[in-house]
């Protein structure tokens, strides 16, 4: 993908939302973007406490968002708000835990699922909760489609499964602008929560 490969990711994302079944085609949408591109470095920024959020696209249909995490760092469990959801990794090791919240609305881990270049994941509410967690021992980053834009998330405890808050959610940037508290992410391979 050339220079400007987030755009053509973006629209090609949004046209084939807009397409009957479209839904289907993202997951290989966004591999082949994590295999050929990396001009999300660009984007990339981290912070001491944390992981970050930077919107590189959005539109009525989708958003496209970049997560950046510090080694060891984990979001909440969380849903979708009734969103669709798929990720990819794009550097560093990354696993997603899913759990299930079963007729007594207790929560039991179901599966974990180690995040490659090659095999994005896929959630929504009707699959599940999750926690995303990075490596214990080096930062990553993420990409990540939500069809429609997701303004906030149910937080649940693991232990129960009762809601614990519905968190609203914020992007630390916005195509690069506004990061004054988060570092650049540098090399490759060196390096408030929903995912």
């Amino acid at each position: 993908m050339s220079s400007s490969s987030i755009d053509q990711l973006a629209s090609t994302i949004g046209r084939e939302l807009e397409r009957p079944g479209g839904q289907a085609a993202i997951a290989g949408i966004i591999a082949e973007y994590a295999r050929q591109a990396d001009d999300w470095r660009a984007h990339a920024h981290f912070a001491e406490v944390g992981y970050t959020r930077h919107l590189l696209a959005r539109t009525e249909r989708f958003e496209l968002l970049l997560l950046c995490w510090n080694a060891g760092l984990a979001s909440d469990l969380h849903d979708h708000s009734g969103q669709s959801c798929w990720m990819t990794l794009l550097d560093g090791q990354i696993a997603e835990d899913r759990f299930r919240r079963d007729a007594a609305g207790s929560v039991q881990k179901v599966g974990t699922l180690d995040l490659d270049l090659a095999v994005p994941a896929f959630i929504d509410d009707g699959l599940g909760l999750h926690v995303i967690r990075n490596s214990p021992h080096h930062r990553s980053a993420s990409l990540h489609v939500y069809a429609r834009p997701v303004e906030s998330c149910g937080i649940y405890c693991r232990d129960t499964g009762q809601v614990l808050e519905e968190r609203s959610l914020r992007y630390d940037t916005v195509r690069g602008d506004g990061a004054p508290d988060v570092e650049s992410a540098g090399e490759p391979g060196g390096g408030d929560p929903q995912s």
